[in-house]
């Protein structure tokens, strides 16, 4: 990916949108805007449908692989606490065995919970679920649903609803801004992406002598129209995404954030 970067950059001074077409760039800003307005599968259809074929093959291999690993039996967990009674030992182990495969593929695929349920999704479905699971809503959606990653909210005032919409307005940031894109090449171009994170207030990202590095996106003409090609470290319309708040605080503007990709 660094070479990527490196590369774009240095034809980013080249860059110049082909006269009376649209161009890769304005082809990312599209896509952005689609996620931002939660059109999934518009935004799929902006991507190379054949790239991501692979992706969801993948998944769907990986999801059979894990169920195809010794799963934990009642007698496995009695052993620990011989005083549990078997009924409730069967329908713990019940329960873990089928998170084992469902909390990989809701991470991956917003709304899928079972790997036949992916196989039967046609590529574009499964590229649109793909783009939600990493959408601010959904990320919001899955920290709220387990206890110990549901983010503290100190905001006794707002209702539920009010506090969802606060984390998931944090969670798009930083802001995905399109920087140039390259040109000299009629079947393959790399979109630059920098970050902005607006008015919030982060730490210091330069300290250590360094800045953000831009981030890149590539697109392949596929019968005269540039694509996307999927990647699981492609910028999104929220910059890097994956942030969620772990706690905020109403009337201060204060709040925490953690990227689980890190």
């Amino acid at each position: 990916m660094r070479v990527r970067v490196a590369f774009a950059l240095f034809w980013l001074a080249f860059a110049r949108p082909a006269v009376g077409q649209s161009s890769p760039a304005d082809n990312v800003r599209a896509f952005f805007k689609a996620e931002d307005e939660s059109r999934w599968l518009d935004a799929a259809r902006m991507l190379d449908l054949k790239s991501f074929e692979r992706i969801q093959r993948n998944a769907i291999a990986a999801s059979r692989q894990r169920g195809s690993f010794r799963q934990m039996t009642a007698e496995d967990l009695m052993k620990f606490d011989p005083d549990m009674p078997r009924a409730a030992a069967e329908y713990q182990v019940k329960k873990t065995n089928e998170m084992r495969t469902r909390d990989f593929l809701l991470d991956e695929f917003a709304r899928v919970t079972s790997v036949d349920s992916l196989a039967a999704l046609s590529t574009e479905q499964a590229a649109a679920r793909w783009l939600e699971a990493q959408g601010p809503e959904w990320k919001t959606e899955l920290s709220l649903r387990d206890a110990r990653t549901a983010p503290k909210v100190d905001c006794p005032e707002l209702s539920d609803s009010a506090k969802r919409a606060m984390l998931v307005r944090n969670a798009r940031m930083p802001r995905a801004t399109v920087l140039g894109e390259t040109e000299r090449s009629d079947s393959l171009r790399y979109v630059v992406v920098g970050e902005d994170y607006g008015s919030v207030h982060i730490p210091d990202r330069t300290a250590e002598g360094g800045t953000m590095a831009p981030h890149v996106i590539i697109l392949v003409n596929v019968t005269g129209v540039w694509k996307i090609v999927p990647t699981f470290d492609m910028p999104r319309s929220n910059g890097l995404g994956g942030m969620t708040a772990v706690s905020m605080t109403c009337g201060k503007g204060t709040f925490d954030v953690v990227n689980p990709e890190q």
